[in-house]
């Protein structure tokens, strides 16, 4: 079955997470593309979602957040800005990832001189 994989003479097991197969056979299950996820016994390379920190087409190719920006959640979803004052790394998956430059202090959700 497809999202399942077989060895010659075994027993069919579903692909890992981060892996999928979308046709029946015993061909071996397909990594995801870099920097995504897909559920247990996934059937189609859609089923792979850019992880937190990192933004594409589910099934397309991941590219990190850029520099204060991040993303908390798995799939296509936009990177969100860091509040005004306020950078992060590349592909920070939380806004507390997001802190203040300098010379700026944390208050109200935001960096205020």
């Amino acid at each position: 079955n497809a999202g399942y994989s077989r060895p010659v003479g075994g027993v069919c097991s579903p692909c890992s997470a981060g892996k999928y197969k979308a046709k029946s056979g015993s061909e071996s299950c397909l990594l995801c593309p870099d920097n995504s996820v897909s559920s247990l016994a996934a059937v189609e390379i859609a089923a792979c979602r850019c992880k937190a920190g990192y933004v594409g087409s589910d099934g397309g190719t991941c590219t990190a957040c850029a520099a204060g920006s991040y993303k908390m959640m798995l799939g296509d979803a936009a990177c969100v800005k860091c509040a005004a004052n306020a950078t992060s790394a590349t592909a920070a998956d939380a806004a507390s990832s997001c802190i203040c430059n300098g010379g700026y202090y944390a208050q109200n959700d935001g960096c205020v001189e």
